[in-house]
């Protein structure tokens, strides 16, 4: 140290704060119930030949609002996310994105006490709404396209 120069401030001498406290980032709470809930994004996808409309449902969700939002935009995005050409490509890609976000939501730990609020109602799985089965219709259309374009290939005729 040089002549002159103040003393370094240390935990023994006066004047010494000691550092801040470092406290973890708040949980997350559920967007509709305040329980403890893991970041994700839900997406819904409906089109019209030309025309779709997205929608986003940002988290975090707990488990059971997470699995419910799970189930009613997939169901929607099931339905309605077929009928035209860039919806149908996207449409893939959202069922893939709802199917990760579920499980982000379903690796939280089962909490048992009541939530702040009401929590959404999970309703029927999604492989028991009828709504969810349109999909069968796009989907056969395009097996069946495939097949016909395989055999038009392999015998030179329709």
């Amino acid at each position: 140290m040089t002549i002159g120069s103040p003393e370094p401030i240390g935990p023994t001498q006066p004047g010494y704060s000691p550092p801040a406290a470092v406290y973890p980032p708040p949980a997350l709470a559920c967007r509709w119930c305040g329980m403890p809930g893991a970041p994700a994004q839900f997406r819904t996808i409906a089109a019209a030949v030309i025309f779709m409309s997205i929608r986003t449902m940002p988290g975090p969700f707990c488990q059971t609002c997470g699995v419910a939002t799970f189930r009613t935009s997939t169901a929607r995005t099931l339905a309605l996310g077929w009928w035209g050409f860039p919806a149908f490509l996207l449409n893939l890609i959202f069922i893939a994105t709802n199917l990760h976000a579920l499980r982000a939501v379903k690796r939280l730990p089962t909490v048992n006490i009541r939530p702040p609020a009401p929590q959404l109602p999970t309703g029927r799985p999604l492989h028991r709404r009828p709504v969810a089965y349109i999909a069968v219709a796009p989907i056969g259309w395009m097996l069946f396209g495939i097949a016909g374009l395989i055999v038009h290939i392999s015998t030179g005729r329709l």
